[in-house]
C-alpha cells in the first residue's frame, strides 16, 4: 500500500516528533529512568533524539516475517473485551453476566478456530470479587485450555483498593504459578498508550509488571482521527509510530533485548457522532500502513479483521465483517489476518449470534483464499457413464464433492419457492442449534488440585 519513499517519510516524521514534540510519561519512575539514560526530560515530557532512538531500537532483535503463499483468516478469541452483550431475544444491549462470560469461554473451547484465550466479555455486573481484574483472568484459566492473550489491563476501577501495579504483578504471578513455568513466557498482554502522545500511569504500571515478570508485551495505539490524533490518516500513522517507538525504548531501558509486538486499533472518527468507526476501509488502511512501517523496521505486527460498528446482527454487520476480514489481503503482502468474532459496536458490544456467523465467514474466506483443486483420475470414465445415466448423483463420490465444496451450517441456500420470503428464522434456528450443541459437548479442563488452589482465591464465590 505504501511505497518506500512514503515509508521513509513517515518514519522520519515520527523521529522528528519524538525529538521536537516529545512523549508524555506520567510516572516518576519512567521520567527518572529516561534522565539516567541520557534523554532530555522537561516536566513530564521526554524528548528523544534520532540517534538515541535508533540506539535503543538496535537492542531489540529484528523480527523476521515468515514467508508463506497461504493466506489465513485466524480467530484470536471471541469478542474483544466487550462490556455489553446484544440480547438476541430482546434485540437490545445489556450488561454482561458471569453466565455470559462462561458461555463465551465454552464456545471458544469447543471451536477449532480460536487460538488464544482472553476474558472476552468483561466486567460482568454480578462479579463479587474485590479484584475483578485478577478474577476475570482466573475465570479464563478455569474454563479454557488455550494460551492467554490478554486484552484487558489492571485499572484503578477493577483492582483491589485501586492498586494497579500490585494487582497486575499479582495476577501475572498467579498465571505463572498456574502453568508451573516461572521462567517462560506463558501469556501475552496488549496495552494501549494514551493518545495524543502519552503513556498514562495505568499503562506504565501494567507495562512495568509485564517487564518484571518477563511476559509478552503488545502495544496497540487506539488513536481516533481528528479527535485524539491528526485529521489525516497518514498523520495518525506518524503519531502512532512515534508513540510505539517511545514504548519500545522504555522497555529496552529496563529489559534490553525484550521483544515488543504491535497491533493497531487506531481508526477514523465519524465526525458526525465523534464515535470510532471500525467497520470501515479507513480502519483497514490505517492498520495496513502501520503494519508496513513495522515490517520495514523489523517489528512484529498483526492486522485485525471482522470488525463491525453496527448495533444489530444484520446486513451492515455482515458486510463490515467480510470487508475487514478480506480487504488486507488485497492491500499488502500479508499471510494472516487475526479476528475477534462476535464483536459489534466498535468492540463495545458483542453477540453470540454474530459470533457463530463470523465463524462461518472465516471458514468461507479460508476456503476462498486458498483454492486447492485436483482433477479426478476417473473423470473420463464417469463422463462415459453419462451415456446411460443422465446425472451425476449416482455416479460421483461424496468425499470428492466435500473436498471441493464448503457447505455452510448457518447461511441458507433455498430456492425462491421452497420457503417464506425471509430466511431469518432459519438462520436463527441454525445458530441456536450450533450453540446448544457446543454447550452440550463442552468438558471442563482437567485441572490439578494445585491449580484449583492457585485460582480459588481469585474466583467468584460460586466458582471456587
Amino acid at each position: 500500500m505504501l511505497n518506500k519513499d512514503q515509508i521513509d517519510n513517515i518514519y522520519e516524521l515520527a523521529l522528528n516528533t519524538l525529538e521536537k514534540v516529545g512523549i508524555v510519561f506520567d510516572t516518576k519512575k519512567s521520567l527518572a529512568a529516561f534522565k539516567n539514560h541520557g534523554f532530555e526530560v522537561i516536566g513530564n515530557r521526554v524528548y528523544m533524539s534520532s540517534n538515541k532512538v535508533e540506539e535503543y531500537l538496535e537492542l531489540m532483535p529484528k523480527y523476521t516475517y515468515p514467508q508463506s503463499e497461504k493466506k489465513i483468516v485466524r480467530a484470536t478469541t471471541p469478542f474483544l473485551n466487550s462490556p455489553a452483550l446484544y440480547d438476541d431475544e430482546t434485540k437490545k444491549f445489556r450488561r454482561t453476566t458471569l453466565k455470559d462470560v462462561i458461555k463465551a469461554h465454552i464456545l471458544s473451547e469447543t471451536s477449532e478456530l480460536y487460538e488464544f484465550a482472553n476474558p472476552s466479555l468483561i466486567d460482568p455486573f454480578d462479579l463479587d470479587c474485590d479484584d475483578s481484574y485478577a478474577s476475570q483472568i482466573a475465570l479464563t484459566l478455569r474454563y479454557t485450555t488455550k494460551p492467554l492473550n490478554i486484552g484487558i489491563r489492571a485499572t484503578i476501577n477493577c483492582t483491589k483498593d485501586g492498586k494497579v501495579y500490585e494487582s497486575a504483578k499479582r495476577t501475572l504471578k498467579m498465571i505463572k504459578d498456574f502453568y508451573g513455568r516461572k521462567d517462560e513466557i506463558v501469556c501475552y498482554q496488549g496495552l494501549c498508550p494514551m493518545s495524543p502522545l502519552a503513556y498514562d500511569v495505568e499503562c506504565l504500571e501494567n507495562l512495568d509488571a509485564l517487564m518484571e515478570e518477563a511476559q509478552g508485551i503488545v502495544l496497540f495505539p487506539c488513536t481516533m482521527s481528528y479527535v485524539t490524533g491528526p485529521e489525516t490518516l497518514m498523520g495518525v500513522v506518524v503519531h502512532d509510530v512515534a508513540l510505539c517507538l517511545a514504548g519500545i525504548i522504555y522497555v529496552q531501558m529496563f529489559s534490553p533485548g525484550t521483544e515488543v509486538s504491535m497491533c493497531s486499533f487506531s481508526t477514523m472518527s465519524d465526525i458526525r457522532t465523534l464515535q470510532p468507526s471500525y467497520g470501515s476501509t479507513e480502519y483497514m488502511h490505517l492498520q495496513v500502513m502501520f503494519f508496513e512501517i513495522c515490517k520495514q523496521l523489523g517489528i512484529n505486527c498483526t492486522v485485525c479483521g471482522i470488525t463491525c460498528d453496527n448495533l444489530d446482527v444484520d446486513f451492515q454487520a455482515g458486510s463490515e465483517s467480510m470487508l475487514t476480514a478480506s480487504l488486507p489481503f488485497s492491500l499488502t503482502e500479508i499471510s494472516d489476518v487475526w479476528c475477534y468474532p462476535g464483536s459489534m459496536a466498535g468492540f463495545a458490544g458483542a453477540s453470540f449470534k454474530k459470533l457463530i456467523l463470523d465463524e462461518d465467514i472465516i471458514r468461507c474466506l479460508n476456503k476462498g483464499l486458498n483454492p486447492k483443486y485436483e482433477l479426478d483420475s476417473n473423470l473420463l470414465e464417469k463422463l462415459e457413464t453419462t451415456k446411460k445415466k443422465s446425472g451425476f448423483l449416482k455416479i460421483g463420490k461424496m468425499n470428492l464433492y466435500r473436498h471441493d465444496h464448503y457447505l455452510s451450517d448457518t447461511f441458507t441456500k433455498k430456492s425462491i419457492n421452497s420457503g417464506a420470503a425471509t430466511n431469518e428464522a432459519d438462520i436463527d434456528n441454525a445458530v441456536k442449534k450450533i450453540i446448544d450443541h457446543r454447550l452440550s459437548i463442552y468438558k471442563e479442563p482437567d485441572l490439578t488440585r494445585e491449580q484449583l488452589n492457585i485460582l480459588s482465591p481469585y474466583l467468584p464465590t460460586e466458582f471456587r
